[in-house]
């Protein structure tokens, strides 16, 4: 990042599903790990570039079109809820 301004921001938005325990995303192998790759990506991001604010945010689990056609997000809900 050698063009940067000073106090430069830079936002990743990455998915709440890598909080989710392995025996419920099994089928998002590839999803999931592409999203923690991004993750390690900022965090070492952070690390090297300190004059810089690195922020990886997921919105959380929630009830988007993937996860509500996938029949272990209907038992995953029944243990957070």
């Amino acid at each position: 990042m050698p063009s940067r301004k000073p106090d430069s921001t830079i936002i990743s938005v990455n998915a709440g599903s890598i909080q989710v325990p392995g025996p419920f995303s099994a089928g998002f192998s590839a999803y999931n790990s592409s999203k923690f790759a991004v993750l390690k990506m900022f965090e070492i991001l952070a690390a090297e570039t300190p004059d810089v604010h690195v922020m990886s945010m997921h919105p959380g689990v929630g009830t988007c079109r993937i996860w509500s056609l996938h029949n272990r997000f209907r038992l995953l809900l029944t243990l957070i809820t």
